[in-house]
């Protein structure tokens, strides 16, 4: 299986996939389940939780399946994933929290993301390996992209 059969949503690649290599492998950098949560792939995130992947099999990375749902906003497989028993609070190589990356992330669901994450017990106050909180990060955004007062007040 490539992970360009992964990102078009190919079931039929991934059941032969897990079947010669099992669900919880290191997989183009990060793994089959973090995959799928990054590019929104709803059916695919079901159907490997329902066949038992590990929500927190780490990546080459460190990173999460949870954590790749919220750097792209993907806030549906970031539920599933935390439904399913994912760390709110995993902290990736570089100390980054999952929260840190969901203030990270570029599309406007970062709010609805956030939300999600403080909802179920993501620690606002947590700093990463450079002593920065995610609200620090969610200021710190280039000039010419959006903070919405919106994602500060989640993070307050």
């Amino acid at each position: 299986m490539t992970p360009e059969q992964l990102r078009t949503g190919d079931l039929a690649a991934l059941e032969s996939f897990v079947a010669q290599h099992g669900l919880d492998v290191p997989f183009d950098g990060t793994t089959p389940l973090g995959m799928v949560a990054f590019d929104g792939k709803i059916r695919l995130v079901k159907w490997m939780l329902a066949h038992g992947a590990s929500v927190d099999f780490r990546g080459e990375d460190g990173r999460t399946p949870l954590m790749w749902a919220v750097v792209d906003g993907r806030t549906r497989a970031a539920e599933l994933l935390l439904d399913a028993g994912a760390d709110v609070n995993a902290t990736d190589a570089d100390g980054m929290t999952v929260l840190h990356l969901a203030c990270r992330c570029p599309r406007r669901t970062s709010v609805e993301t956030a939300r999600l994450l403080r909802a179920r017990g993501a620690d606002r106050f947590g700093k990463n390996a450079d002593g920065r909180t995610a609200y620090q990060y969610a200021m710190a955004r280039p000039t010419g992209t959006w903070v919405t007062p919106e994602l500060l007040r989640e993070l307050m």
